[in-house]
């Protein structure tokens, strides 16, 4: 009987501090194509577009000459920028001239200087 209810109790203690999965977040998914060149660097996590580039992300979606998207960060900057889409805040800045624009996925604004 001693046996019976000690093989219970390890079960349960073992039911009860058993570690379950963790999952880490996921990485907001981009989609991007460029005419000249595309630089991808692993170690710091970032993509360098050149040249015609169409980039989309988060709701976000950027025609420029020049896309850079650091995923450690979560910051894009496009550089010569011919048209975007965002379905949520847009602050420009008075007479901006660089056509450049700023956003951190999951934000709620892009800036465009």
């Amino acid at each position: 009987m001693k046996t019976l209810f000690s093989v219970l109790f390890v079960l349960m203690a073992f039911k009860s501090y058993s570690q379950s999965l963790y999952k880490l977040p996921e990485q907001p998914k981009a989609k991007y194509s460029a005419q000249d060149s595309i630089v991808a660097d692993q170690i710091n996590q970032s993509i360098n577009l050149y040249g015609k580039v169409e980039f989309e992300i988060n709701g976000l979606n950027v025609k420029a000459d020049q896309v850079f998207y650091d995923q450690k960060n979560h910051q894009v900057l496009a550089k010569g920028l011919n048209s975007y889409t965002f379905d949520k805040k847009v602050s420009v800045v008075k007479g901006s001239k660089n056509r450049t624009l700023k956003y951190t996925v999951g934000g709620d604004t892009v800036f465009i200087e």
